[in-house]
């Protein structure tokens, strides 16, 4: 294990790197220490104490004592907005155990960018909102201005008609 490092992410990006490494292929994942043969084979036998390790050695700047105290709140995060799921099962020693299984809806929020793409698209949509906003009072603002204008010309119009009769 590499030594600990300085923290260079901030929750909401050590959450995307969890999902990220989460909806990953897992015979890409996986390092061959696990010893219960099915937990190489099938991603729903991870406990979350055996997914710290390959997390960090996928990305070594993850290496932080803040990632290892924001892991399980990243994993409770992930269950409750339902981007991964959380069951209980049984290990070989027939002890329950609480295992963690990527699922579509993690997979297709992470291909969408994660938390840090729906912070920026929040972001997008509200500017967008904003502008349309200001847009909508422009255009009253020009709309009462150029009836006004035009009640004036009218005025003008009805005035200096009659003063020439």
């Amino acid at each position: 294990m590499l030594p600990v490092v300085d923290n260079v992410f901030t929750p909401i990006e050590m959450a995307d790197k969890v999902l990220k490494w989460f909806c990953m292929d897992i015979r890409n994942v996986l390092n061959e220490t696990l010893e219960d043969e099915r937990n190489r084979a099938n991603r729903r036998y991870l406990r979350w104490v055996d997914i710290g390790v390959p997390i960090v050695d996928w990305d070594n700047r993850l290496n932080s004592s803040d990632f290892l105290f924001y892991l399980p709140l990243i994993l409770d995060k992930l269950v409750k907005d339902m981007f991964i799921t959380k069951f209980k099962d049984i290990d070989i020693n027939g002890h329950e155990i609480e295992v963690y299984s990527q699922n579509i809806e993690g997979i297709l929020f992470s291909a969408k960018g994660g938390y840090s793409g729906e912070i920026t698209r929040n972001a997008i949509q509200i500017r967008n909102a904003n502008r349309k906003d200001w847009l909508i009072i422009i255009g009253t603002w020009l709309a009462g201005g150029g009836s006004i204008l035009l009640c004036v010309v009218e005025l003008i119009k009805h005035y200096s008609w009659e003063a020439c009769y």
